[in-house]
């Protein structure tokens, strides 16, 4: 979680102004229970605007929502100190230590993930075989905003390397869907968690 990736999509869409700052630091944290269907994330950025503007962006939610943001402004030490705070607050953890690497998550508490900075996204679509609405046989497009959110999770599991991120759950409407990214072979899969309907879906590279 040391590691410092993209300007999180939530604060360049809420914030304009901000889109060319600098990200200082960076972490992205997970909450997961299979039990329930449960996938929450939880991202924490410090942002720079310049040598004396400092920003805590923060912003939560279940997986395949747009969530809620919150921007907090302050000396660069005021912004650190709450990072830290937050993190602890969230993790269980001091962050400095669950930077290290020494240090496992803790039961019930958000999962630090390893993040990377993003590159070419890809668009997401799935197959249909049983006439759904109407539809013929195929690949489908997936919409903008859920191709973004299974892109984000592709590149969580496959692009910043968090080995046990393949199985994901995400909010889309009234349903939740789990999302196997397992396949090395990229015959992913997603299945509706109240009908148990499954679908193959795949990355799509190609402009």
């Amino acid at each position: 979680c040391s590691m410092v990736g993209s300007l999180d999509p939530g604060l360049v869409a809420k914030h304009p102004a901000l889109a060319r700052a600098s990200l200082e630091l960076d972490s992205r944290l997970v909450l997961i229970d299979p039990s329930t269907n449960t996938d929450k994330y939880y991202i924490l950025q410090i942002v720079a605007n310049g040598d004396d503007e400092y920003f805590l962006w923060t912003r939560w939610g279940r997986t395949g929502s747009g969530g809620t943001g919150n921007l907090d402004e302050g000396s660069r030490d005021e912004v650190y100190e709450l990072f830290a705070t937050k993190f602890k607050e969230k993790t269980g953890v001091e962050h400095e230590r669950a930077a290290s690497g020494a240090y496992a998550p803790l039961p019930g508490k958000y999962k630090w993930l390893a993040v990377a900075k993003t590159g070419a996204s890809a668009k997401w679509e799935y197959f249909v075989d049983d006439f759904v609405d109407g539809k013929r046989t195929g690949w489908y497009p997936y919409t903008d905003d859920a191709s973004e959110v299974v892109e984000m999770l592709y590149h969580d599991y496959v692009v910043a390397k968090n080995a046990d991120m393949a199985n994901r759950f995400v909010k889309s409407g009234h349903f939740t869907y789990a999302v196997d990214l397992s396949s090395s072979a990229g015959e992913y899969t997603q299945r509706n968690t109240s009908t148990g309907k499954e679908r193959k879906i795949r990355r799509n590279a190609a402009p």
